[in-house]
């Protein structure tokens, strides 16, 4: 999990903290948890098009609730749903900070997509 401004995050490993910054173009590939599908960017959309959902019609489910009910109706773990997702192009979720914290969040299929800048 790691918090953003926009394309810097700072993420934590037991024991260490970590500032990484995240290409922007994966930023507009990451599956909004709060947005509907219909209100998700077009990258998104087409990659969840691209997809054989065993869902008739996702459009009106947040990316929360479609993540939520591909794991119920597949019987996948969470790995497998997000490894599924990443194979169509999303790389990841993005929502938004408790408000103490403020900012985005984001959570990577492929932490590979992320370059470390620096670890305390």
């Amino acid at each position: 999990i790691a918090r953003a401004d926009p394309a810097k995050l700072t993420f934590s490993n037991p024991g260490a903290v970590y500032e990484v910054d995240l290409p922007d173009e994966y930023l507009p590939r990451m599956l909004d948890w709060d947005k509907t599908i219909a209100e998700q960017t077009p990258e998104v959309q087409a990659a969840i098009a691209q997809m054989d959902l065993p869902i008739s019609d996702p459009s009106q489910l947040r990316g929360q609730d479609l993540y939520e009910e591909l794991q119920r109706v597949t019987g996948g773990e969470a790995e497998d749903i997000s490894e599924w997702m990443r194979s169509a192009g999303i790389y990841g979720t993005a929502y938004e900070a408790p408000e103490a914290l403020s900012g985005r969040n984001f959570v990577l299929f492929d932490p590979d997509i992320a370059k470390i800048l620096s670890r305390e």
